[in-house]
């Protein structure tokens, strides 16, 4: 995800970037509310 992060900064010049949420493809039936709190 580091790369996605940086590639976003540099296109994104002055915008805010927040921390993101890594969710392998394995738990993604499990992730809803890893999710909604992740939102919040």
């Amino acid at each position: 995800m580091e790369s996605s992060e940086n590639d976003l900064k540099r296109i994104c010049k002055g915008g805010k970037l927040e921390k993101g949420l890594a969710i392998r493809g394995s738990t993604v039936n499990s992730a809803k509310e890893k999710v909604e709190n992740w939102i919040l």
